[in-house]
């Protein structure tokens, strides 16, 4: 995922519009919604996710064997579980539902 939307949209698939092919380096709303959905790969897809959450919330991505990752956050290191940074996107998610309902449109 990117922080530029491309202009173009499919309903229904808002996150599309932000999202770029790895090999292509195309947005996935490039391409048809067939093409659009069969990008959507469970490793690649997950991994944009977080790799936008940490870029947003300027976390360092130090990411471990564990399937952990550390972060500065006032000078001290935490360390966040899989379980934690999803509840952190589903917390997101629902908290700029309004935001992927405009770029739905």
């Amino acid at each position: 995922m990117i922080d530029k939307a491309s202009s173009k949209r499919f309903e229904g698939c808002p996150l599309d519009s932000l999202s770029i092919d790895n090999e292509t380096g195309k947005y996935f709303v490039d391409g048809s919604i067939g093409e659009s959905k069969d990008n959507i790969i469970k490793g690649q897809y997950e991994k944009s996710i977080v790799d936008f959450l940490l870029k947003s919330l300027h976390i360092q991505g130090n990411v471990g064997a564990s399937g952990t990752f550390a972060f500065n956050q006032d000078d001290s290191t935490q360390m966040a579980s899989d379980e934690d940074v999803l509840a952190a996107s589903s917390q997101l998610m629902k908290r700029n539902k309004h935001v992927y309902k405009e770029l739905s449109k």
